[in-house]
């Protein structure tokens, strides 16, 4: 388990619509403040880039609330925190 100034490493996985980004934003001002260092990573993090016996934690989200809140995301194209806008196929679904 790898260490940064004598605490342990603790990484946070952000799984898309499960609240990452308000977890991350609470959490940001703790990050040295426990017995962990918190590393967090955004979504194109995966368990399998996380260094083996290293401790990790994630959240889920019951998945239909999830599908909903991601339907909803990219209608109204990420806004109010971001902006990505619609793909070609999703104009012409809209």
């Amino acid at each position: 388990m790898k260490k940064t100034e004598n605490k342990c490493d603790l990484h946070f996985l952000h799984v898309g619509k499960t609240g990452g980004t308000a977890i991350k934003s609470a959490l940001s001002d703790y990050l040295v403040l426990s017995r962990y260092s918190l590393l967090l990573h955004s979504h194109e993090t995966s368990i399998k880039d996380i260094p083996e016996n290293s401790k990790f934690m994630f959240f889920l989200r019951d998945p239909i609330s999830r599908f909903v809140s991601g339907f909803y995301s990219r209608k109204r194209k990420g806004q109010p925190r971001y902006f990505y806008d619609w793909r070609p196929d999703e104009k012409k679904s809209i």
